[in-house]
């Protein structure tokens, strides 16, 4: 069955009216019942032949990418709240988007000037930076999967075009799904598709956008096709300053493109140095800098075109669900566009990189700010008290909410000391509070964080945080500064994590490798390689003996010693259900257990014996983005960032101890504080939750 206007699925999303129809199915605006909001709702339809079998594998994956983009949390990236099934069909909810798609925009002003089209890549080169780093490729960035939320362009459709792949890779023998203009070679060809095919896309869409067609097109599918395969890119006439990127950008090559966070500071430097101003938001940019805009934008046309989140509008194909399944995965090449004169260009920026910019008087008034804090007068952190959290006197305060927080709350984490309590949200706001008296002690601005983890040295007095710009910020909760910033030229930084000794701290994301520093000298001590894929989560075990790592493509999980020359060895592989990239893992505090969460079921690793247990049922969260053993060990506690909250587990058992379901959900975060009376939580509501632990 598929849907109609007024159609409730799953008991919470009505459809309002249908905005988009494609090969791939339809997108809907409709209205999430239950929390009041307007929300856009794909309706994944797979085809009508395809065998039941087929079709369960189908669903799971669609429900597999859906979890995986649910998990990139940016601002120039389309957020993912829900995936469900509905009738047998996959439904994906999404922010809902009322611009329309850059593909629209081009269809009615032809062109655009480089210096515009420098501000929109520069920021969707930042979303990539974040998607890459996350272990997420697009795999179809075009145009039309552009959407413009006034002056924010937003990607959509992450793993939708693996999804149609694998439907026509099960049904369709040697079949190509995308668009082939904006398709690089290694894709046409059937290759494995890595982030530099992403790379490639951005540099097609851009150049479509300044020379109003697209680098390689024809009459004919085959003729771009062999366009793409063997021509060299047409050299760009209107692209300015952008030209040699732009070519470089489509290099057939994979491995010489240049990578996304390059892209995105180059198109920066070009727009502001031609007196652009700051065209794009540098995502996410530190509080003290100029808030960035796009370029005005030349007159309107009578009546922009809706968002149809990456599905093209209604007009364009039959009504019928078998005309939607039957139609073709290909799109046509777009007819040229013609070129008017480009919009004016803004005033000029400035583009000092945030290493090298002195203290703000933004950032002079913060340091006083956290002066007054530190006596009790917060200017953040306003404290409420929640009452029936599930007390035996529902009169009885059994729960602490903390303010502060503008964006989701990605990481939480209590110092060694059990005095301080440290989050840090997605925009990069770092609070530091007193754990007694919930008085913000620290704040801090730093870039985007580029992971769900922070870390507290075992003096309780750094804090490091992963930010993009391939640095790992140190901040000194004593001297309210930062203390400094440890750089990764070889790719970005997720995760981190301290020695139990506090002088080696260790580093991983890209680069297939971990960094360990001395914390002391900010120096690099040793690199540990040999792994398969990028890192996605890090634990040091309590005895500071044993160094833990998952892999991002395969999942699986690596136990290597924090010492030079050291090589990691692979623990057994998990089971195929479970070889998606961990999001998190927590060692008990004796050091034989390791915990991993990731989507659906979660795994309890005996280190000695090397062999684990799954804790699977109906109580298990959705898609588990933190764990932490309590200070005893005896229980351990789970975020789920898709609805179900946090739960507490036995850790001998494997029983559900408590469920705080009913109270929060899209949980991202979960911490014991140090004498195990406290778990702290954070995640979509922009709070801090304190509870007793169970």
């Amino acid at each position: 069955m598929t849907g109609a206007t007024g159609q409730l699925v799953s008991g919470r999303y009505r459809l309002v009216e249908a905005v988009g129809r494609g090969g791939m199915g339809r997108v809907w605006r409709g209205h999430d019942e239950v929390l009041d909001r307007e929300v856009a709702v794909k309706e994944v339809l797979l085809g009508d032949g395809v065998r039941p079998e087929l079709r369960a594998q189908l669903i799971a994956r669609t429900e597999r990418e859906a979890r995986a983009a649910a998990r990139l949390r940016h601002p120039n990236i389309v957020t993912v709240h829900d995936v469900t099934q509905h009738d047998g069909t996959p439904w994906i909810v999404m922010e809902y988007i009322a611009g329309p798609s850059l593909g629209g925009l081009l269809d009615r002003e032809r062109q655009l000037g480089w210096e515009r089209a420098a501000g929109i890549g520069a920021a969707l080169a930042d979303a990539l930076t974040h998607a890459h780093a996350a272990g997420v490729v697009h795999r179809d960035l075009k145009p039309d999967n552009v959407l413009l939320d006034g002056e924010r362009p937003v990607i959509t459709d992450f793993g939708i075009a693996r999804v149609l792949d694998a439907t026509h890779h099960l049904t369709v023998t040697n079949s190509v799904i995308g668009t082939p203009q904006f398709m690089p070679p290694e894709q046409l060809e059937g290759k494995r598709v890595e982030a530099p095919a992403d790379l490639w896309a951005l540099g097609a869409t851009l150049y479509t956008a300044v020379e109003g067609r697209p680098p390689f097109h024809g009459d004919t599918l085959t003729s771009i096709v062999v366009a793409v395969l063997t021509q060299p890119v047409p050299p760009p006439g209107r692209a300015g300053p952008l030209a040699e990127l732009l070519v470089g950008l489509m290099d057939k090559e994979p491995g010489r493109r240049p990578d996304a966070p390059s892209v995105a500071e180059r198109l920066r430097a070009l727009g502001a140095g031609a007196g652009a101003g700051p065209v794009a938001p540098r995502v996410p940019a530190p509080a003290a800098d100029p808030v960035p805009v796009l370029a005005p934008a030349p007159a309107p046309a009578p009546a922009p075109s809706r968002t149809t989140h990456g599905a093209s509008p209604i007009p364009t194909v039959p009504d019928s669900p078998a005309a939607i399944a039957a139609a073709p995965t290909v799109s046509a090449p777009p007819a040229p566009r013609r070129r008017p004169t480009p919009p004016p260009a803004p005033p000029a920026a400035d583009t000092t990189p945030d290493f090298l910019r002195g203290p703000s008087r933004r950032s002079l008034l913060i340091g006083g700010f956290a002066a007054l804090a530190a006596t009790g007068g917060a200017v953040y952190g306003v404290t409420q008290l929640n009452r029936n959290a599930g007390g035996p006197d529902a009169n009885t305060p059994t729960e602490v909410t903390l303010d502060g927080h503008n964006s989701t709350v990605e990481t939480v984490a209590f110092s060694p000391d059990g005095k301080l309590l440290a989050s840090g949200d997605m925009d990069g706001l770092i609070l530091v509070r007193d754990a007694a008296t919930h008085a913000v002690k620290a704040k801090f601005t730093v870039p985007k964080l580029m992971g769900t983890a922070l870390a507290f040295s075992n003096d309780s007095r750094i804090v490091a945080v992963p930010c993009t710009k391939n640095a790992i910020r140190l901040l000194d909760v004593t001297t309210r500064t930062q203390a400094g910033a440890l750089t990764t030229p070889n790719g970005y930084a997720s995760v981190v994590a301290f020695h139990p000794d506090g002088r080696t701290l260790a580093t991983a994301g890209e680069a297939k490798e971990i960094r360990l520093w001395d914390l002391a000298t900010r120096t690099l001590r040793t690199t540990i390689t040999g792994f398969t894929d990028d890192i996605s989560a890090l634990a040091f075990s309590p005895d500071g003996k044993t160094l833990a790592a998952s892999t991002m493509e395969d999942g699986r999980i690596w136990l290597t010693k924090p010492a030079p020359d050291s090589s990691p060895v692979q623990l057994p592989d998990p089971d195929p259900a479970h070889k998606n990239f961990a999001e998190s893992m927590a060692f008990s505090p004796d050091s034989r257990r390791l915990a991993v969460v990731r989507s659906g079921p979660f795994d309890l690793w005996d280190i000695p014996a090397r062999t684990y247990s799954t804790i699977s049922g109906p109580d298990v969260g959705y898609s588990l983005d933190s764990v932490a053993f309590s200070p005893d060990g005896k229980t351990l506690a789970t975020a789920d960032s898709l609805g179900n909250g946090i739960q507490v587990w036995n850790a001998s058992t494997r029983t559900l101890v408590k469920d705080f379901t009913a109270y929060d959900s899209g949980a991202r975060a979960v911490a014991f504080s140090p004498d195990g009376k406290t778990i702290a939580s954070g995640g979509e509501s922009r709070n801090v939750v304190l509870r007793p632990a169970p």
